[in-house]
């Protein structure tokens, strides 16, 4: 299990957390090659479906970073994806799934270092599941 490299889908906000990433990418940190990263206009537009087809298209874990409650640009959208996260955490569970597989982080503008930890704790916490049961196989 030590040579699984998961593979991780990090929806990320064009707001604040797009900023911190940029600002973590100036201060050469290097976002992992294991994770793709998907710009959304808004974390609240990201989908129950979106998460689940991620997993189930390969993804071993699916990660939203949006803007801290409270900033968000459009009111509610963080508010929104975390209550998706926490829907498909239960839907995972009630599949026999591990539901840490999906989560929600926040992340403002100022906040870029914060990231390495945050990308540091997925890596972690993914690995120790190892890879995910909900893949469809390609013969499928």
């Amino acid at each position: 299990m030590s040579e699984f490299e998961p593979k991780i889908i990090l929806f990320y906000c064009q707001f604040c957390p797009d900023k911190g990433i940029n600002s973590a990418c100036s201060a050469d940190f290097v976002m992992p090659s294991n994770f793709k990263r998907i710009r959304i206009p808004c974390a609240g537009g990201v989908d129950i479906l979106h998460l689940m087809h991620a997993l189930e298209a390969g993804a071993d874990g699916v990660f939203v970073l949006a803007c801290l409650e409270g900033n968000c640009h459009n009111d509610t959208g963080n508010v929104k994806a975390s209550k998706r996260v926490e829907y498909v955490k239960k839907l995972l569970e009630d599949l026999g799934v591990e539901p840490e597989r999906v989560g929600i982080y926040h992340l403002n503008s100022s906040q870029g270092p914060d990231l390495e930890k945050i990308t540091n704790e997925i890596l972690a916490k993914i690995k120790e599941m190892g890879p995910s049961p909900l893949a469809v196989s390609e013969a499928a």
